[in-house]
């Protein structure tokens, strides 16, 4: 058996609206944005137009998303599904690629920013020799508008994915833009999660928005006061035991790397296997399809689902808190890190944890018992 034979949905177990969407995208040259809350399967369905359309036509698809977490779980899906030929990228390296390519010049002493604009201010000016018969753009809501007059020169068709509910970014290509080039698809249906994890997860919504979704959980999303780093370490290890038999994927989701990277020394002092990536460049040749357990940032998590999510770390005095809450984007962290789980929701929390976490609301009536952590 092909071990990776389960790790994509198949196209048989397509929800209806999920279906009507591939058949549409396939059959017409159309773009499309294909919208939807955390766990709709938006990037699954475009692995499914995709493969469609490698099965009806020759096409020379290009697939850019913003971070490695998701290009390496995207290499493995392809595979998963047999699908070969599919140029996939990261934005800032396909960019920094076309910069090499078309020798645009930048000041080599600027930060990354300047470079950055100067070079996509370049490949604007540019006749550019590439033409992608499809371009799917996900998490749309983090690309920018100087991007996109880039990638609409080298593409004939798109597809569209996001969520604007999870906008960690200051990406500037709104969704008027977007939805003026394309056919706008909207996904309702929840299918990673449960109402319960769904209720934890609206709390952070910007637009208030009413998640919908399939199942009925009876397993509720749970949270644990540790008095220090110590007492969570060892909250951790316990759910780790707890969880380590059902043989599904288990990731350990802060906001910061440096409490990740404190994880990672208590871990390994008590070896316990587990992959850990302080450079997220290592993420692009991870194998998602794995069952090993993942430390990851709430950013390099999107798009991304686990079993079960352990969120912890998110505490005052961390820089990481302090960039996202002076620029932005601190709530939909903690709506990504709670939207990642499919079956068991953990959250540590101790006397430093920030007031947006303290104020979570938990439901108080768990059924059969209340006082089980697992």
């Amino acid at each position: 058996m092909n071990e990776h034979q389960s790790f994509v949905v198949p196209y048989q177990d397509l929800s209806s609206a999920q279906k009507a969407i591939v058949e549409e995208a396939t059959g017409t040259n159309n773009s499309f944005f294909v919208e939807g809350p955390p766990g709709s399967g938006k990037t699954l369905i475009s692995l499914h137009i995709v493969k469609s359309m490698i099965g009806h036509e020759i096409v020379n698809p290009l697939v850019l998303i913003y971070n490695n977490s998701l290009l390496g779980y995207l290499k493995a899906s392809f595979e998963a599904l047999g699908i070969k030929g599919v140029t996939i990228k990261t934005k800032d390296s396909f960019f920094w690629e076309l910069k090499r390519k078309y020798q645009i010049l930048v000041d080599e002493n600027a930060d990354f920013n300047t470079k950055r604009n100067q070079i996509l201010k370049g490949l604007q000016s540019i006749n550019l020799d590439l033409n992608y018969s499809v371009i799917i753009l996900d998490e749309i809501q983090d690309f920018y508008e100087d991007e996109w007059l880039v990638l609409k020169k080298i593409g004939k068709k798109f597809i569209f994915l996001g969520d604007f509910e999870q906008k960690i970014y200051n990406g500037d290509l709104n969704k008027t833009t977007i939805t003026t080039f394309s056919i706008p698809k909207v996904l309702k249906t929840v299918f990673r999660f449960g109402s319960k994890i769904a209720k934890f997860v609206e709390q952070f919504s910007k637009s208030k928005k009413i998640l919908e979704t399939e199942r009925e959980d009876t397993i509720i999303p749970l949270i644990q006061e540790c008095a220090n780093k110590t007492e969570e370490h060892q909250e951790i290890l316990e759910i780790i035991n707890a969880r380590k038999n059902d043989g599904k994927r288990i990731a350990i989701i802060s906001i910061g790397k440096d409490r990740l990277q404190e994880i990672n020394n208590f871990l390994n002092e008590k070896g316990i296997e587990h992959f850990h990536a302080p450079d997220p460049n290592s993420f692009k040749d991870y194998d998602f399809s794995s069952n090993k357990m993942v430390l990851i940032t709430s950013a390099s998590a999107k798009g991304l689902e686990f079993s079960t999510v352990i969120v912890v770390g998110f505490d005052e005095g961390s820089k990481a808190i302090w960039g996202f809450k002076k620029h932005g984007g601190l709530e939909e962290n903690i709506y990504v890190c709670l939207s990642r789980a499919t079956d068991h929701l953990y959250i540590l929390r101790n006397p430093n944890t920030i007031t947006e976490l303290r104020d979570l609301h938990q439901e108080t009536e768990i059924e059969d018992n209340n006082n089980d952590w697992f």
